[in-house]
């Protein structure tokens, strides 16, 4: 999506509370525990995860990102995992930790199936595999992390490692550099170009950008109290009516 909003980074920010993302997703583990908050759907079926199941895949995957492959607050993260259930959960992990969103990042978390099946080029490339219920992949490219193995190993307890200094600039937003700080203070007008507002249950359909997906597939659900469907599948008539079924009220369109 292109962006006409460059006021957005000129608004006033406030600071995440302890200056921390993680106390937002806590806070959405308080009010949406039960309720869905990511559904997939894919040629293989749908899969739904609720507030509890999203936040114990994110903290796994937020553990596995320090203790397994050994990312500090300096580190920086892509993710290509198209419109994945799994992109979800990456991303919140990313933004658990307080990571910078990078092309030429630290490390890469890709499938070969999205983003035009692109190699990485990061120093860690990590392959999440496409199964709906994250089993192991036996075709790991060589060179990569088998990432939805490794990722089992760890624990659904998540606490931040490290203070977040959510001024600094780690994302894009509104076409250019911004930060955690402005994410949160500003995302009823990150919302507002793709049609978004509180409580909204939307699809997203098509390729997106990556910085699009950080915003679409996590951030703004987890900020605005949004639930998404990510449609991993070509449009047709009976994606309509399982969008009907999940009582979609918006469909997200590329640019």
């Amino acid at each position: 999506m292109r962006w006409d909003t460059p006021q957005l980074l000129n608004a006033p920010t406030s600071h995440v509370d302890s200056l921390h993302m993680w106390n937002e997703f806590q806070k959405f583990a308080r009010t949406r525990s039960n309720e869905p908050f990511v559904t997939w759907l894919g040629e293989a079926g749908r899969i739904e995860l609720s507030g509890v199941t999203y936040m114990n895949a994110v903290s796994k995957a937020a553990n596995m990102l320090v203790d397994g492959l050994e990312c500090d607050e300096d580190s920086s993260i892509d993710v290509r995992l198209g419109n994945h259930w799994q992109s979800s959960v990456w991303l919140g992990a990313m933004l658990a930790n307080g990571l910078a969103a990078a092309d030429d990042a630290d490390v890469c978390l890709w499938n070969r199936h999205y983003d035009a099946g692109q190699a990485p080029g990061s120093h860690n490339d990590v392959y999440i595999c496409r199964d709906p219920y994250g089993m192991v992949d036996p075709d790991v490219p060589a060179g990569a992390e088998n990432g939805s193995l490794l990722v089992r190993g760890f624990g659904d307890h998540f606490a931040p490692r490290w203070s977040v200094n959510t001024d600094e600039p780690a994302l894009v937003l509104g076409g250019e550099q911004g930060s955690y700080a402005q994410l949160t203070s500003t995302a009823p007008a990150l919302a507002e170009p793709f049609g978004i507002v509180a409580g909204m249950r939307y699809a997203v359909v098509g390729e997106h950008t990556k910085e699009d997906r950080i915003l679409l597939h996590c951030a703004l659900p987890l900020l605005l109290g949004c639930s998404v469907v990510l449609v991993d599948r070509p449009m047709n008539d009976d994606v309509m009516k399982a969008l009907d079924s999940e009582k979609v009220t918006h469909v997200v369109h590329p640019a």
